[in-house]
């Protein structure tokens, strides 16, 4: 029997930075793919090489302001103001619990 690694986000029990990124590279390739937009065609909308966006849909690594980029070239730039909302974040204490 194999033992699984866990780490300090599965002990807390809450997504690492990792996932996090990867999840949103996989929703952004849901996206492109059910509007029949190839790599190239994004990566040229976005202003970003075909290379770096092939490695951000693989990895979730990318540079925020390409990330911008590719929510404008989509036409979702507008969920970027859902992320940060005030009722979502943690008080002081809350976050050192």
């Amino acid at each position: 029997m194999e033992r699984q690694h866990l780490d300090f986000y599965d002990i807390i029990g809450k997504d690492s930075p990792e996932k996090v990124q990867l999840s949103i590279a996989n929703k952004i390739r849901t996206i492109r793919k059910n509007r029949r937009i190839t790599q190239k065609d994004l990566a040229v909308k976005s202003m970003m090489s075909y290379a770096s966006y092939r490695i951000f849909e693989k990895t979730g690594k990318i540079a925020f302001s390409s990330l911008v980029n590719i929510a404008f070239a989509l036409g979702i730039e507008s969920d970027f103001a859902k992320l940060f909302k005030p009722e979502n974040h943690m008080t002081y204490e809350e976050f050192f619990r």
